[in-house]
């Protein structure tokens, strides 16, 4: 049912498209800017949880494979390295074969044992594994003997799920190195400790079936899974997507728990929530509909109280967003009907927007393939990189937003 709704909505994009794009550039910047990539490659970060920006600010992490390649991601080996900021240049540190076009490989920076290390994820001998590798000489640091989906910000745990059966649930998310398996009807979470190398079940949505249960999670041929998943700053709780499909309908809840599964709080008690970020330790940043408040973007204590709807000055559409401080958080929006993503920059005590660019999305990077700009701010705030498709190949996009947060920062009233 979904393939074919795909299709119509391409098919019906495609005819409006020559309309639409009437006199329109393929991108408008409000802000200075860099591009990095070039026309023979698919140049990208991935998804906008992770953190490509090295601690300098001078380094930024990238994937690359052929800009020939648009099918499925693991036919070919993606090339991992990373962007000096101020040359420009592509320092190449290897391959992978385990990744996917919406999360990549998790390629980030995180520091190990004191050391700060490139960690993304890889396959030998058809088993995944997590490799950390170690940029000053150029070798690998260490590897864990499962897949990141997440790391906590000490580096001390991670969190891996069983990508395959992601990639059979939600095209796109996960790697299917074991081709034409099975879906499953349940699925687990596991917690890695990289310091004692213990491994254990940390959560699984046969559980959850019994907290604060929805009628349609009974219903026949339903099927439950687990996507984005996060810690909190200090590493003390943990956010995930409870996700069940039924027949008709894809049904999502957020959930939070200790690091060692318990006192699990169902956040935004309904059925329908897609994007995320911790503002602290307590405070979540949600888009999703509130069974009180209605769709678009919210504020929740990790409990499950309702803190506040943002309803002023904010685009009615789906984004990522991505906080730096809990005052403010940058955002793109799903492709609207200019065929365009937007970038832009919100105040959440003002309630004040700053609209930073615009990007063309060609209609050919639709569904699996599409290519959101996933917005993440460098550790300092001041940039902030994007993946684009606008010129008909993936890119990277970062941009300077200093003077656009000190115009956000006027409106604050003294």
């Amino acid at each position: 049912m979904n393939g074919i709704v795909s299709q119509i909505r391409y098919l019906r994009d495609r005819i409006k498209h020559p309309v639409m794009r009437l006199g329109r550039s393929q991108y408008r910047v409000n802000t200075p800017y860099i591009s990095l990539g070039s026309p023979e490659y698919h140049t990208f970060v991935g998804y906008y949880d992770i953190q490509p920006f090295d601690p300098s600010g001078t380094k930024l992490l990238a994937g690359r494979c052929p800009s020939s390649h648009n099918g499925r991601a693991m036919d070919t080996p993606l090339e991992i390295g990373y962007f000096d900021l101020k040359t420009q240049v592509f320092t190449s540190i290897g391959t992978t074969q385990l990744w996917c076009w919406q999360m990549g490989c998790r390629l980030q920076w995180v520091n190990w044992e004191g050391q700060e290390l490139i960690l993304y994820n890889d396959i030998d001998s058809n088993a995944p594994r997590t490799i950390l590798f170690n940029p000053e000489n150029n070798q690998i640091r260490t590897t864990f003997p499962l897949p990141t989906y997440c790391i906590s910000p000490d580096a001390r745990f991670i969190i891996s799920l069983d990508f395959n059966n992601l990639e059979q649930c939600r095209g796109g998310y996960g790697y299917d190195w074991q081709q034409q398996t099975d879906r499953q009807t349940d699925a687990t979470l596991v917690l890695y400790d990289t310091t004692t190398k213990e491994q254990k079940t940390l959560l699984s949505t046969q559980q959850l079936r019994t907290v604060n249960p929805h009628p349609s999670m009974g219903e026949e041929g339903v099927f439950h899974y687990f996507n984005h998943i996060h810690f909190n700053p200090s590493g003390t709780r943990i956010l995930c997507f409870h996700i069940w499909n039924t027949p008709k309908k894809r049904h999502v809840r957020a959930i939070t728990m200790n690091v060692d599964g318990s006192d699990i709080r169902d956040v935004t008690k309904g059925d329908h929530v897609s994007h995320y970020w911790w503002l602290n330790d307590q405070e979540i940043l949600l888009y999703g509909t509130d069974p009180k408040e209605g769709q678009g973007y919210h504020v929740y204590d990790q409990s499950g109280r309702h803190i506040k709807k943002l309803d002023k000055h904010i685009p009615r559409l789906d984004g990522h967003p991505h906080a730096r401080a809990p005052q403010w958080f940058v955002s793109d929006n799903v492709v609207n009907k200019r065929f365009e993503r937007d970038l832009w920059l919100y105040d959440i005590g003002t309630q004040a927007r700053i609209d930073l660019a615009a990007f063309y999305s060609p209609p050919q990077f639709s569904g699996e393939i599409r290519c959101d700009l996933h917005p993440r701010l460098s550790r300092d705030g001041q940039k902030v990189a994007v993946d684009s498709a606008h010129a008909g190949y993936r890119q990277i996009i970062v941009l300077d937003i200093q003077t656009s947060l000190q115009e956000l920062q006027s409106h604050h009233v003294h």
